[in-house]
């Protein structure tokens, strides 16, 4: 990563992107397992996950229980974040 003018402008751009995110949608009553940060949304009818890193693993048994917590949603959402844009 070259760190240029632009480059800082975009990482300041997806950072508030992502902070938007965790103040919007994520809030403060979610469910963490492996890293990823999860939530039920739209009275429970959306799932919704936020994975900031792929640096660590995320294990076969914890995204079994992210999906089987979601199994009664209609519709799942999920947002990554590069290593740089962590806020």
């Amino acid at each position: 990563l070259i760190c240029t003018t632009d480059t800082i402008k975009k990482m300041k751009e997806i950072n508030l992107f992502y902070k938007e995110i965790q103040d919007n949608y994520l809030g403060t009553d979610y469910k963490i397992a492996g890293g990823m940060k999860y939530k039920k949304l739209a009275d429970e009818q959306i799932g919704y996950i936020y994975y900031g890193s792929f640096s660590s693993g995320i294990g076969e048994k914890n995204l079994n229980y992210i999906f089987t917590h979601f199994e009664e949603c209609n519709a799942f959402l999920s947002h990554n974040c590069p290593e740089y844009c962590a806020y």
